[in-house]
This record gives structure tokens, sequence and C-alpha cells, in this order.
């Protein structure tokens, strides 16, 4: 899955200490950024040395680099599996499913999300250039997932959609700065007031059903 980001080495290790390995450094550079993490702080929080990072990814930046692959195609993953839920042609009920899936993923990966995140705003040039093409890769793969079949009829006169999703991405980056201040048991009622947005947004920017 993860393609030439994994070393043999790194591949043989028990699913455990792969997984632990990961998520501190998921943890770390989503909390610090790229220039403020350091190997020594992954290995302290996974418990392994120092040497042996190296040895598993060779740089700081490639450990970066895989890790943004990791998460791209663990997102990517999650909708491919749940991609029937998707099926409906109503833009907002497809909005709030996507929710829906996005909060099981990070009930299960909760350091994924900092991670993420941060990506967009990481700005050193050890890594930069390749995130940039990374997240170019992801903009096809995402506006087929939001408005692939969608009915755009339901839509009010006028109804710039691109305008519309400037919005929705403001006010997800808005509640994914809210999920990184609580603790997973909060996650539902979170989403339970995104639901709420969702809907008066709805009301706003539907027609009125005759």
């Amino acid at each position: 899955m993860w393609g030439d980001f994994l070393s043999d080495i790194f591949d043989r290790l028990p699913e455990e200490k792969r997984e632990r390995i990961i998520n501190s450094a998921l943890s770390a550079f989503g909390t610090n950024g790229y220039k403020k993490t350091s190997i020594a702080d992954v290995a302290k929080a996974a418990a392994v040395s120092k040497p042996m990072i190296f040895t598993y990814f060779g740089s700081k930046a490639a450990l970066y680099t895989f890790l943004a692959e990791y998460s791209i195609e663990l997102v990517r993953e999650e909708f491919r599996v749940h991609a029937h839920k998707l099926l409906t042609d109503d833009f907002f009920e497809r909005i709030l499913l996507s929710a829906e899936i996005k909060t099981a993923m990070l009930k299960r990966y909760p350091a994924i999300l900092s991670f993420l995140t941060s990506m967009y705003y990481e700005q050193d040039m050890n890594v930069r250039p390749i995130l940039e093409q990374r997240l170019k890769d992801t903009v096809p793969f995402r506006e087929e997932q939001m408005m692939k079949g969608i009915d755009t009829s339901r839509f009010k006169e006028g109804i710039d959609l691109q305008n519309v999703m400037k919005l929705l991405s403001w006010v997800s980056s808005g509640l994914a700065d809210e999920w990184r201040s609580k603790d997973i048991d909060a996650m539902d009622a979170l989403l339970g007031e995104f639901n709420e947005v969702i809907e008066m947004l709805k009301n706003v920017l539907y027609k009125e059903e005759i």
C-alpha cells in the first residue's frame, strides 16, 4: 500500500511496532511541524532508538514523506471501502456522510487529523515540494467523491458551487481545530453540531421544496 516509502526492514517489523512508530511520528510532526520535530522526539515517543528510525527511513525528510503518503492513502482507502454510502445525489447528504466516515477513521487514528492539517501549512523546503505534488494529486479524488453524480438543480439560481466548496472547507477547518482540542469521546457531539450547520446551509442554498 505504501509503495517505495517502506524499507524492507520496517516492512518486516511486527504490526504493533510499526503502528506505534507511525502514530508517534504523526503526532510529533502534526503537533510541532517539520522543523521543530526531531528524529529523537519520534524515537522517544515510539520507545525505539534514534539509530533504528534512521535505519528504517534514512532521513527525517524521508520519514515525513512516508507519513504524507501513508495518511493520504489511508483516507482514500477509507472512502473506497465506504463508497457505497456516498451514492446519494444530494450534495449536503454526501457532505454529512463524508464527515461520518472521517469521524470513524479519526477515532481509530486520532493523530492523522493534526498531521493532515499541518501538511497544508508546512513550508519547510525539505518537504514542501513533495507535499505540493501530493496535495495536488488529491484534488481529482476529492472532487469525484464530493461532486460526481450530484443533482445541482437543487441549488438556488446563481449559487456558485466553487464558493460553496470554499465555505465548507472553512467550516471543516474550524471543525478540525475543535477536534484537535477535544478527546475522542467528544467527536460524536461535534459531528452533531456539524450536522446542524450543514442543515442550515442546506436550507439557505437549496430551492424551497414545492
